[in-house]
């Protein structure tokens, strides 16, 4: 099977995932949690998991994590939809931590600032600060943080990622965590992570 770079031409001419399902990098959720300094018994949930990478790292830090996803994408997920279930299956936990699809994710922001007792951190494209109405929610929201990734960083398209099609060697578009803390009044704040000032570690089923 030809396998393809993310970085080249010839990914351009794979279709949209249906899904919006993309694959980010481990060391982002690394990172994040260096960033929010994080420790156990904090819960995380992930309720856009796709291949279970974010409660895969939350684990390896001894976090008890949770995921579910649209659909069935690894053994051991929850399969529904959160934006219309009545009632996510975990309940409340501490930290909503998630990749959520572009076009839907002010309104995964939405559902989890009512399931998080502390706060919600979303991958995004930095540009998911543009517009308007975004500007709006924000501050409305309690937006407190967005920790900008300095390294462009991969995120190729899942389902072709996990057949095996392309490979996951840097990208082109800048990355961010928006991040919601509970009561927060202030405006948000910039700031920067990268991979070199991470530590990571091997987590089991990493490819």
């Amino acid at each position: 099977m030809e396998r393809v770079n993310y970085r080249g031409k010839k990914v351009g001419a794979y279709e949209r995932d249906p899904d919006d399902y993309y694959i980010e990098d481990y060391w982002l959720t690394f990172a994040l949690l260096d960033f929010l300094a994080l420790a156990p018994p904090a819960t995380i949930y992930d309720p856009a998991c796709g291949s279970g990478r974010i409660p895969a790292v939350a684990r390896s830090r001894g976090f008890t994590a949770y995921g579910s996803d649209l659909k069935r994408r690894i053994e051991g997920a929850a399969v529904h939809d959160y934006l219309s279930i009545a009632d996510p299956p975990v309940g409340r936990v501490d930290w909503v931590i998630t990749n959520p699809p572009f076009t839907s994710a002010v309104r995964f922001a939405e559902r989890a600032l009512t399931q998080a007792r502390v706060g919600v951190a979303m991958i995004q494209r930095l540009a998911f600060l543009e517009t308007v109405e975004r500007a709006d929610f924000f501050a409305a929201s309690g937006l407190s943080h967005v920790a900008v990734s300095s390294d462009r960083t991969s995120m190729p398209p899942g389902a072709e990622y996990e057949r095996g099609r392309i490979e996951a060697e840097g990208g082109r578009t800048a990355y961010a965590w928006f991040i919601w803390r509970q009561g927060w009044r202030g405006p948000w704040t910039g700031h920067f992570i990268a991979k070199a000032r991470t530590q990571t570690a091997r987590v089991e089923g990493e490819r």
